[in-house]
């Protein structure tokens, strides 16, 4: 998972994954903001369908998810 909440360094947002099949995280994050993210799968960057929003990012050339705090 990379986002503006980790310099968008894959390396320091890896999911653990589950015995169910699903990943997990956790990452401290300061209340009352608004966060970009995307999930990398197989080096392909993947948004979260059931994000709180969307929001163009014209470094990246598309919309990046948005988890608001």
């Amino acid at each position: 998972m990379v986002g503006d909440f980790n310099e968008w360094y894959a390396e320091a947002g890896k999911l653990g994954k589950q015995k169910n099949g699903t990943f997990k995280g956790a990452f401290d994050l300061p209340k009352d903001g608004s966060y970009e993210f995307r999930y990398v799968v197989d080096g392909q960057y993947r948004n979260e369908p059931e994000a709180d929003g969307f929001r163009y990012n014209d470094f990246a050339g598309t919309e990046n998810s948005v988890l608001n705090t």
